[in-house]
């Protein structure tokens, strides 16, 4: 009698683990923001708000980046994470485990003009000015090769 209970119970616990399993919401590492479908085969996100074939726009609208204003001046000592998280006036809390090297590829739209006088500073450049930068791993590259203003 005990061996038949405990049959039961193990078999019930299997059926509800399935029937769990199989309701649960499908889940996926590459994402769509716009449409309900798959992003093309190489991308791990894609922005679209039109069905389309092959390079034809898929949408009417862009990326809008976070726009920050990147401090040369008070990011100039420390490891490069100290002047990674100080160039973004960044505000950790406490126990915060925060490395360079883990924002490598971080993007950002800068909001300021400003000139770098310490080599020290975490930048490519000697100025700085709104446009796309890019962190490196140990400092800010602007993506656009423009003259600084």
């Amino acid at each position: 009698m005990k061996t038949k209970r405990h049959t039961k119970l193990w078999l019930s616990a299997i059926i509800l683990s399935v029937a769990c399993f199989a309701s649960a919401p499908r889940l996926t590492a590459q994402v769509t923001v716009g449409l309900d479908e798959a992003p093309a085969g190489g991308a791990l996100l894609q922005l679209k708000d039109k069905v389309v074939n092959g390079a034809d726009p898929n949408s009417t609208r862009g990326l809008l980046l976070p726009r920050v204003g990147l401090d040369p001046v008070g990011s100039v000592t420390g490891t490069t994470t100290d002047k990674l998280v100080s160039s973004l006036k960044l505000t950790l809390p406490p126990a915060t485990t925060v490395t360079a090297e883990q924002h490598v590829g971080l993007m950002i739209y800068n909001t300021i003009t400003q000139t770098v006088t310490n080599a020290n500073a975490p930048f490519a450049e000697t100025k700085i000015c709104p446009g796309v930068y890019v962190w490196d791993g140990s400092k800010w590259v602007r993506t656009m090769f423009k003259e600084c203003q």
